[in-house]
């Protein structure tokens, strides 16, 4: 049997409980102390499907509204957070799905992915208001948690207007890498790194645990992830007693891994396929409960998170 056979399998037995069949059943007498709503990349076009038939633009909206009403059905939700990719291209397309997703009862937040600025130049700008966000990164705390969203887009081309400051920094940065690195990907900037590393560092010091999102993913390596994805993956093991989980979208077939204590999360997208995808977290003192919903399956990712491999090896765009 070769290395990569035994490893493979050997991962395999290691990290059953992440995949698990039985995680939306809580043991008797267990109570989360948060619940979570979580969709990524609901991609909404008015146009027709992707021409391998796998993206279902205009489905989006049926899928957002059967999600948003799964989760106002459900009731008690702390919050709902989707990951990125609202829309596919087009500032009018936020017209048609903000509405909906703004029907949420609970409170809501948004995450800042690439295709959320497939707009024009001078629209850009205009992207975070679109999607009712004052800030492109922040945090809250609820209990003993503190979540972060991070913006992927900071370090971006996509994400700023032609010959701007921030579209030269970030065009600079491609010319320099040592190796190629994709244009619809994009990084945090120094300055959002430094806020990270002050939101990690308070966060420990209040005695917290920390859960982050973003539309990228770091961890496995993979052709989709943060430009800096390794330079975010060290602050964040420099912290693994505080970070639990990084949770984002981007890749639309999902991914999990963990190391360092810490899980990693690519959750499935919204608009590929006739299925939906949507997942509730369920946060307790020693793990985090991941019940999915049609696309998305159901996990228990305990605290520490053990080393697991990734589910898969390298993700397609």
């Amino acid at each position: 049997m070769k290395r990569s056979q035994f490893l493979r399998i050997a991962g395999v037995s290691l990290c059953q409980p992440a995949l698990d069949a039985s995680a939306a059943a809580p043991e008797p007498g267990e109570k989360p102390e948060l619940r979570i709503g979580i969709i990524a990349d609901c991609q909404y076009a008015d146009c027709d499907n992707s021409p391998d038939g796998k993206r279902l633009y205009r489905k989006s909206i049926q899928k957002l509204e059967a999600a948003v009403g799964k989760f106002n059905d459900m009731g008690d939700l702390d919050f709902v957070v989707h990951l990125g990719d609202m829309i596919d291209r087009d500032f009018p397309s936020y017209q048609a799905v903000m509405p909906i997703y703004n029907k949420l009862k609970a409170t809501r937040y948004q995450v800042l992915g690439n295709h959320d600025f497939s707009v024009k130049d001078e629209e850009k700008a205009r992207v975070p208001a679109a999607l009712g966000m004052q800030k492109t990164y922040y945090s809250w705390t609820k209990g003993k948690w503190r979540f972060a969203v991070l913006d992927g887009s900071d370090l971006s081309t996509y994400g700023h207007a032609s010959g701007s400051e921030k579209r030269l920094a970030a065009e600079a940065f491609l010319k320099a890498s040592k190796k190629p690195l994709a244009d619809y990907n994009g990084g945090l900037g120094t300055a959002q790194i430094a806020w990270l590393r002050e939101q990690l560092t308070a966060a420990r010091d209040a005695g917290q645990q920390v859960i982050l999102f973003c539309h990228y993913p770091i961890q496995p390596p993979s052709s989709l992830n943060l430009w800096n994805a390794a330079e975010v993956t060290d602050l964040l093991t420099s912290f693994h007693d505080v970070v639990r989980l990084w949770g984002n979208g981007h890749d639309h077939d999902g991914n999990y891994a963990a190391q360092g204590g810490i899980h990693f999360l690519n959750f499935r997208g919204m608009v590929d396929t006739e299925n939906n995808a949507l997942a509730v977290l369920e946060i307790y003192p020693d793990k985090i409960r991941v019940t999915g919903h049609d696309r998305e399956p159901n996990r228990t990712l305990p605290f520490p998170a053990p080393d697991c491999p990734p589910e898969r090896t390298e993700a397609k765009k």
